[in-house]
């Protein structure tokens, strides 16, 4: 899949695939680790680093999220791992995230 220069999330290694650029978006991700920040009362913050902390080196973590978590891209990258970026809808996004 090409590297979207545009995007934000190519400053810290990440891709991310807008919907509407006529790209392919990622494939379906088959996740060892989901998480859908929507379901969250407060802030998911705590809810993520204990996944990202839980992950092992070969294994997925698929964030949902009801927006782009653009804030969380740097935390990632700071901590070692990669992501893949794809809104899947007007206010759905998933972010697949792996060890770098």
């Amino acid at each position: 899949m090409a590297t979207l220069d545009a995007f934000e999330a190519n400053m810290i290694g990440g891709r991310a695939t807008p919907p509407d650029t006529g790209r392919t978006a990622m494939a379906t991700v088959q996740a060892d680790r989901t998480l859908d920040a929507r379901e969250i009362d407060g802030e998911p913050f705590a809810d993520i680093t204990a996944e990202l902390d839980a992950l092992d080196p070969d294994e997925t973590f698929l964030l949902i999220n009801h927006f782009e978590p653009k804030p969380l891209y740097a935390v990632l990258s700071k901590r070692g791992f990669d992501h893949e970026t794809t809104q899947v809808a007007d206010d759905e996004w998933h972010v697949a995230i792996t060890h770098a």
